[in-house]
């Protein structure tokens, strides 16, 4: 099963950066845009695990608080990879509780048994993978986004799997922040 932990936003969240992935779409020569509904920030990303150790994970998601968050979602920008193409996101601005909840998440699994990436945490949202977009349409896109806050809504144990009409990512377990 190939597993991530999600932080979660509500629909107009999504809707307002799926005009940017919208827009990914319309002008780039080639690339994967996330759909709407798939639109999230990954914690951790776990890969393949068995399905004997998914109570493991949540058992970690379980012995979190998960606060209420209100984040800056600030700008757009991409992952450059050495491979045709690139990654396209949005970042969120650093917050302290943010990064503390990632800490205790790894803290929680690595204590289960999972090896974690070890590379450091930038929050984001991706939008598409690569993606070839014209030099000036990229310049278009990052002046069109003006920077929002927005609640994180959940932590999600999801599963990702790849089928016929491309990613689709199903909740495991879901944790509701609270104020």
């Amino acid at each position: 099963m190939r597993l991530f932990i999600s932080l979660d936003f509500d629909a107009k969240t999504k809707d307002a950066l799926s005009a940017y992935a919208d827009f990914l779409k319309k002008h780039a020569e080639a690339g994967n845009i996330v759909k709407t509904e798939n639109l999230h920030a990954t914690m951790v990303f776990l890969g393949e695990v068995e399905p004997e150790k998914v109570d493991s994970v949540k058992e970690a998601l379980q012995a979190l608080s998960v606060p209420s968050l209100t984040l800056t979602l600030e700008e757009i920008g991409t992952f450059n990879p050495r491979r045709p193409g690139k990654t396209y996101w949005v970042g969120i601005r650093e917050h302290s509780l943010l990064s503390a909840l990632h800490r205790r998440l790894k803290d929680e699994l690595e204590q289960r048994g999972f090896a974690l990436d070890a590379r450091l945490f930038k929050p984001h949202i991706t939008l598409g993978r690569k993606v070839k977009l014209d030099k000036t349409l990229h310049d278009v896109l990052r002046r069109k986004f003006s920077p929002f806050e927005t609640k994180a809504v959940s932590l999600s144990l999801m599963l990702s799997e790849f089928g016929s009409n491309g990613v689709q990512y199903t909740p495991l377990y879901v944790r509701t922040t609270h104020e």
